[in-house]
């Protein structure tokens, strides 16, 4: 894969410029892999299924030229971009699919040795692990508090033992030393921290036609949606900045199909059905 270049000089202030290839000029190889695309597939069709081990080879090989072919018609993303963090060790980046205007992670702290990680929204496995280290950013903002909480306790309950004159005041004093010990080692467990973005504008008419005909054409697996995050709040939905990027997912790769500016419901109803008087 060749290294990440900066496409256009006018816009360095762009943080995703950095993570994109540019498009080859020669369109020579265009034609080559769509023509040796082409063979494969009439290939497949004549296959027997005694042939069934060939025909997975093929399908695999055209799968790759089609990402081959894909990369000169698109500018890749590399997917470094997803795994951008700012200074606390949360994304930059939220990904969203077509089907939900919802990106959230969520982590639960299961004590010291593991824990768990999903996006509310079903990413391919490929694009959800460059996400699986924010569960890690985001248990201090969950334990923080809990074990501090959890000491006080402990310390209350160690006074009222060495201050009681009788068995039973010690006996209970230990007692509820060691529940608040308890509570401080699992606690954590039960409660989930999340952060959570939402797409809340509306796309320019060419984006929503421009993402119909690359849906008709299959040459992508999924589309996606990626915009900056400027500030996450704890277990609070944030809005994302108002110049995402959309994506094609192919062959565990992301490649750029359009950029734009969102639109709000009012600016958008004033804009395009606005009648003069």
């Amino acid at each position: 894969m060749s290294t990440p270049v900066l496409v256009k000089e006018q816009e360095k202030s762009d943080p995703l410029l950095e993570f994109l290839t540019p498009v080859p000029v020669d369109t020579s190889k265009r034609k080559i892999l769509a023509n040796q695309i082409e063979n494969i597939t009439k290939t497949i069709g004549t296959l027997r299924q005694i042939e069934r081990d060939a025909r997975t080879q093929l399908e695999a090989k055209r799968s790759d030229l089609k990402s081959q072919l894909t990369g000169t018609k698109y500018q890749q993303l590399s997917l470094e971009a997803l795994k951008r963090r700012n200074d606390v060790g949360l994304p930059v980046f939220a990904l969203f699919a077509l089907t939900s205007p919802i990106f959230t992670i969520e982590s639960q702290n299961m004590g010291d040795s593991f824990g768990k990680y999903h996006p509310a929204q079903s990413l391919p496995t490929t694009l959800a692990q460059c996400y699986a280290d924010v569960r890690e950013k985001l248990t201090p903002f969950d334990t923080d508090g809990v074990r501090v909480f959890s000491v006080l306790i402990a310390a209350i309950a160690a006074l009222i033992a060495i201050d009681g004159k009788s068995f039973e005041a010690i006996l209970g004093g230990s007692i509820v030393a060691m529940l608040a010990g308890a509570f401080a080692f699992f606690a954590p467990a039960t409660k989930a921290v999340r952060i959570t973005a939402r797409y809340d504008g509306i796309m320019p008419i060419r984006v929503r036609e421009k993402i119909a005909q690359v849906e008709e054409s299959k040459e992508f697996d999924q589309i996606f949606i990626l915009a900056e995050v400027k500030e996450w709040q704890k277990d609070e939905v944030v809005i994302p900045k108002k110049d995402p990027l959309v994506l094609g997912f192919v062959n565990n790769n992301l490649f750029l199909i359009d950029k734009y500016d969102t639109t709000g419901v009012e600016e958008y109803v004033a804009n395009e059905f606005a009648t003069s008087v």
